[in-house]
């Protein structure tokens, strides 16, 4: 018995980790349990705003479509002047089409929402498409004046790929509710569609397009700089599970993958801003899992440092049981998903492996967060495009563009 106690000293670490993940899990699903999607009715008006550059036509096409179905007050489309297919869509439809030279997301969003005049804006991705009663939905927090942004639920849009069931597996959507009931504060409204009012946008518009980091001007995390400017106006930002969208998720392993390596350096930059300038504890749930992310993120890499060192050192029995168990962990919520599916069942280890993969993406974010670079749209020639530097921040005009025309 006595030889067991190294071994036991030796796991403390990776047991204290684990034990405080499960604690953070159970008191998120705890206090999510209380929230119900609100379904009192408002009739602000309500205008969409969707920037657009190198979509795929026919899914713009249907991603318009679905938000024309809705009831809404008007649709702007900012579209680059280069994508001259999703331009020949958009104006073969009743909204209104304002072109730019830029493949600027923020410059684009700001010239959108400048050009509508409802109180509230959705600020919408060119390839989301809405389900049946989003319109509605999304207005219904609104009755409370306290409210400044509203987050929409959303799932991949016809997932074929394994990269494509993994983005739905891992889109970290759980913890939303209970954001929403204690405190009713979140620290992302996904920009795949959340919902504004008018007046924070314009109020925010310099701060949210000419925010910088160490240094450079911020390109990427354009949802998270708009939550976070709703939340220092003193507004609350909220969940609607009701308020059903679906878009297309990456699918191939270098989209994914590039996509959520954006993702880590926005955690981790986001993050620590956040705590280390003390705006988050303004929110003390929200602050609560904030730093609970921090630590459980930051907590896997070094473990697993930890454990590669003691099997190096011939430490081997700690790390093989810490890795066994991991894996097991991770193949019993793969599975769960798999089934809730009908998959083919080489998802689960392929889901494992995606896992872990992404666990340690987050150290590469964390070393890299500085670099603002959009991943996941690519120039002709195959490059990422390139963020603005900030040396040259500019208004866009609209141009003349052709005038609204009835659907064919």
């Amino acid at each position: 018995m006595p030889s067991l106690v190294p071994h036991l000293l030796a796991a403390v670490p990776f047991v204290a980790l684990a034990g405080f993940v499960r604690a953070v899990h159970l008191v998120h699903r705890r206090v999510g349990r209380r929230y119900r999607p609100v379904t009192a009715s408002c009739r602000l008006p309500l205008a969409v705003v969707s920037p657009v550059y190198r979509e795929d036509p026919l899914l713009f096409r249907r991603a318009l479509e679905s938000w024309l179905a809705e009831d809404v007050s008007e649709i702007v489309c900012v579209v680059h002047q280069d994508d001259l297919a999703c331009l020949d869509v958009a104006r073969h439809y009743p909204v209104r089409v304002l072109t730019t030279d830029r493949a600027d997301k923020r410059e684009a969003l700001r010239q959108g929402w400048q050009a509508v005049s409802a109180d509230l804006v959705a600020l919408v991705d060119s390839d989301v498409v809405w389900e049946p009663g989003v319109a509605a939905a999304v207005r219904a927090p609104f009755t409370d004046p306290e409210v400044g942004g509203v987050a929409t639920s959303q799932s991949a849009l016809d997932p074929h790929s394994i990269w494509e069931f993994a983005g739905e597996r891992f889109k970290g959507e759980a913890r939303l509710p209970a954001f929403t009931v204690a405190g009713r504060a979140q620290m992302c409204l996904i920009g795949r569609t959340a919902v504004y009012r008018r007046s924070v946008l314009v109020e925010a518009a310099d701060a949210f397009v000419d925010e910088t980091f160490l240094g450079r001007r911020c390109v990427v995390g354009d949802d998270t700089r708009l939550t976070e400017l709703t939340l220092r106006a003193g507004y609350r930002t909220v969940f609607q599970s009701n308020a059903a969208v679906r878009s297309r998720y990456p699918g191939t392993g270098r989209e994914f993958l590039g996509q959520r390596l954006r993702n880590a350096r926005n955690f981790w930059r986001v993050r620590l801003t956040a705590l280390v300038t003390g705006r988050v504890w303004r929110h003390p749930y929200l602050a609560f899992g904030t730093l609970a992310d921090v630590v459980a993120r930051s907590g896997f890499w070094l473990c697993e440092i930890y454990l590669v060192v003691l099997a190096a050192n011939g430490h081997v029995l700690v790390p093989a049981i810490a890795a066994g168990w991991s894996v097991q962990h991770r193949a019993r919520a793969a599975r769960t998903f798999v089934r809730r599916r009908a998959l083919p069942r080489w998802h689960v280890p392929a889901l494992v492996g995606i896992d872990l993969a992404l666990k340690n993406l987050d150290l590469v974010g964390l070393l890299t967060m500085r670099r603002q670079t959009w991943l996941t749209r690519r120039t002709p020639t195959g490059a990422p495009t390139p963020a603005s530097e900030p040396s040259a921040p500019r208004e866009l005009g609209p141009q003349p563009a052709e005038g609204p025309n009835p659907v064919p």
